[in-house]
């Protein structure tokens, strides 16, 4: 259950899928795969992330309207089954500008199953875990939406850590549950990919040059029909705790 913390510089850019096979060729004999991925048939393995959030969705706010140093907590498998043996990580990603900070930790299936049903992670030690224990019960996270992916990922081969990856079948559900099956292509972000490079170094000419080349435009990665979902669960439900709710303007 320790804690791993890494920081480095990342950015997003939802793509088309003939704009991704461009720039697959493009990076292609600068890269090696993700071991990851070749271990994959399809050279492409699955991402499922369940994202925690405030009862006034202060971190999807934040998101949307671009603040500058915000937080946010989610749990990660690389499988769609709860299996005894499998471990999660619970990830903590704090964002100042295009510079990220994530700590993660590991945790036991089954101590997370404990944690969802009376909150607290038993042995569990770290500075993550703590953070996050803490703040379900100071700010009321909770978990709100399930994400999927099948991820295409690699790394370059100048010995440095950059590290290119382009998302497949991105699919999402509200959801508090990490492992409920989704369904296929229902909210998916039709013919399209997030492409996403990441790097401790902000200044790679060569990377830079590609995005140039390519004329890539970096963008958050929001669906604005979900924020409007969201939007109306706050107008429609007048629960107390949504009195104060940080309504963004769009």
């Amino acid at each position: 259950m320790t804690g791993q913390l890494k920081s480095r510089f990342e950015y997003k850019f939802r793509i088309s899928e003939s704009a991704c096979y461009r720039i697959r060729n493009v990076i292609r004999p600068y890269c090696r795969p993700d071991p990851h991925s070749v271990n994959s048939p399809s050279g492409r393995y699955l991402v499922r992330s369940l994202y925690y959030d405030t009862p006034d969705y202060a971190a999807y706010v934040d998101k949307v309207t671009g603040v500058y140093h915000r937080d946010k907590f989610r749990v990660r498998t690389y499988s769609t089954k709860a299996e005894p043996s499998l471990k999660l990580k619970i990830e903590r990603k704090s964002r100042i500008g295009y510079l990220i900070h994530k700590a993660v930790a590991t945790v036991t299936l089954e101590d997370y199953e404990t944690f969802c049903r009376t909150k607290f992670l038993g042995d569990a030690k770290g500075k993550t875990l703590n953070d996050f224990s803490y703040d379900v019960f100071r700010i009321g996270l909770h978990p709100v939406l399930l994400v999927d992916y099948m991820r295409e990922a690699f790394f370059s081969l100048d010995g440095g850590d950059v590290r290119f990856s382009f998302d497949h079948d991105v699919n999402y559900a509200w959801s508090s549950d990490l492992f409920k099956p989704l369904e296929p292509n229902k909210n998916c972000q039709q013919n399209s990919v997030i492409f996403e490079n990441k790097s401790s170094r902000n200044d790679i000419d060569w990377l830079s040059r590609i995005v140039r080349v390519i004329g890539l435009e970096s963008e958050p990665t929001v669906n604005i029909p979900m924020l409007l979902n969201i939007l109306h669960g706050i107008f429609i439900f007048k629960e107390d705790r949504l009195l104060n709710s940080k309504i963004p303007t769009i």
